[in-house]
């Protein structure tokens, strides 16, 4: 679960608030398409937020010992994380909708294209989310099952050959939301949006 590329998307937004009246021409609902990529940009902030308790907190997890008492406590520690990661998707939707809504506005055909590949970048963030809660719920069946003393050699296996094969799932998955970002972005720089 490796953080790549997510402030910068934050960037991309703020920037896309500071240069919208440019970018929007004089219409009437320059204001409130403006108003709603601030809105967006608050979700973005707190998915981030989100996003890197997420990772400190699985690395705190894996530190954790592993006999009776580190088990209660990783169990513990991952239902925290669910809820973190639930709330990554929570922000996510928001951050979408308000994208999704200043783009249905009377803005330029140009930063309505803009606002269609940020929502596709979050779009495929969220799949991101998907995988880390797939993940961590199996994590968490290991963890149980250790603490429960019914975790076997094969089981133990089986569930190292899955959650590694997550982890490569969200790295691809990590990786395509970053091209996608970096699309929206290029576009952005490509169609003189910021000037």
């Amino acid at each position: 679960m490796k953080k790549v590329y997510r402030a910068p998307l934050a960037v991309a937004l703020v920037l896309g608030v500071v240069f919208l009246l440019l970018a929007c021409g004089g219409s009437g609902q320059t204001k409130e398409a403006n108003n709603l990529v601030t809105k967006a940009n608050t979700s973005i902030d707190k998915y981030n937020s989100l996003a890197t308790e997420v990772l400190n907190d699985m690395t705190a997890v894996k530190a954790m010992p592993n006999d009776a008492a580190g088990f209660a406590q990783k169990s513990v520690a991952l239902a925290k994380i669910q809820t973190k990661i639930a709330g990554q998707k929570d922000e996510v939707a928001k951050g979408k909708e308000l994208l999704a809504q200043a783009k249905a506005m009377d803005i330029s055909a140009d930063f309505k294209t803009y606002l269609g590949l940020l929502i596709d970048s979050w779009t495929k963030r969220d799949a991101v989310s998907d995988l880390e809660t797939t993940l961590v719920t199996t994590l968490t069946k290991m963890v149980d099952a250790a603490a429960a003393g019914t975790l076997t050699t094969e089981s133990s296996n089986t569930y190292i050959t899955s959650l590694t094969s997550m982890t490569a799932q969200i790295a691809t998955a990590e990786n395509e939301a970053n091209k996608a970002q970096d699309k929206a972005k290029q576009y952005f720089k490509d169609k003189n949006l910021g000037s």
